[in-house]
């Protein structure tokens, strides 16, 4: 039952406007050009449908998470069954979480979330799963459920055990009702960490980005995954630092960008059988081209996982890894 890959986070449905030329104004009607989305969702979900989609075999690949016993966790439960990985979701009492998500035009997204189900997750349930599957790869997203800060504990205790020698992925979120300072708990249990410069900052209680940047790796991680939205991302090691400009799209939203880089980045290790700390800076250039690849796919089609495609994601690296390459930057530490 071992999984080269396992997730957990939430497991929402994204209700989402997309192509908004503004915000109605409080007590206007604005009118559509397109229509109103509904999408599965979550930093598991998306990135196990991403491998799925570009060919990783869906008995490798899991996700745990948690939702309602309502109409939209019926809808999620159908959407996942073609893909054949393993779902290792409860359900509870309740409703499911939900994501209303606006994207004007020129604008990042306005992301306006319920957690619902995902403040009613099991440490066990998931303490199990991990237990029977032993994943090479974990990653993770809390930031809005109950078990947040039971992780580090439950990953100290599984780090001499089922994660012994996996790879394991903090990707970060704004917290809900809690302080950003208890990712501070969590960093000397993981390998890397993704965010971008303002969840990286805040994430370590520090004041500037560089200053963030080494205490993370002080603290533990192997490497931090900096992505920029339109102007490319980063890896930082203790060793070198690897920037890549952005691949060039025809950009229709950003929901599950960073999911899908983040499942780009486990790709490319998949692939390699390396460890990021132990990569040199082609060996990060290389993965961090996959992250990109991913993650650029994901913001060509609306929802997180619908541009994810292995058609997509071979297209944008036939047309553009030469360029993308020949224009990365390496900075010795």
């Amino acid at each position: 039952m071992r999984k080269r890959v396992l997730s957990w986070g939430t497991f929402m449905c994204d209700i989402i406007a997309s192509g908004l030329d503004k915000v109605a104004e409080p007590g206007v009607i604005e009118y559509l050009t397109q229509p109103i989305g509904l999408r599965l969702g979550g930093h598991p979900v998306d990135l196990v449908v991403d491998l799925a989609q570009i060919g990783v075999e869906p008995d490798q690949i899991g996700f745990v998470s948690t939702i309602g016993d309502d109409v939209f966790g019926d809808f999620l439960m159908r959407q996942i069954a073609p893909y054949g990985f393993e779902a290792f979701v409860r359900r509870v009492a309740g409703g499911t979480g939900k994501t209303l998500i606006l994207a004007v035009k020129g604008y990042d997204r306005m992301c306006h979330l319920d957690p619902a189900a995902c403040m009613h997750m099991s440490l066990d349930h998931l303490e199990d799963v991990l237990c029977q599957t032993t994943p090479e790869f974990f990653t993770f997203r809390p930031g809005y459920t109950n078990l947040d800060t039971s992780m580090a504990g439950l990953l100290a205790k599984l780090r001499g055990g089922p994660l012994r020698d996996a790879f394991l992925l903090l990707d970060l979120c704004a917290p809900y009702q809690k302080p950003w300072s208890y990712y501070l708990d969590l960093l000397p249990h993981v390998d890397a960490v993704h965010g971008n410069s303002k969840e990286i900052t805040r994430a370590s209680g520090e004041e500037t980005f560089a200053k963030a940047i080494q205490k993370i790796l002080a603290l533990g991680p192997q490497a931090v995954l900096l992505t920029k939205e339109g102007e490319g991302a980063e890896i930082v090691t203790a060793r070198c630092r690897v920037a890549q400009g952005a691949f060039n799209i025809r950009f229709v939203e950003p929901s599950g960008c960073g999911d899908a880089f983040c499942g780009g980045i486990i790709c490319s290790l998949m692939r390699s059988g390396q460890r990021i700390g132990s990569m040199d800076a082609e060996g990060l250039a290389e993965a961090l081209l996959w992250g990109q690849a991913l993650g650029a796919s994901a913001a060509t089609e609306v929802g997180c996982v619908a541009g994810v495609t292995q058609a997509n994601v071979q297209a944008l690296l036939d047309g553009q890894r030469e360029r993308v390459l020949r224009e990365t930057k390496v900075e010795r530490l």
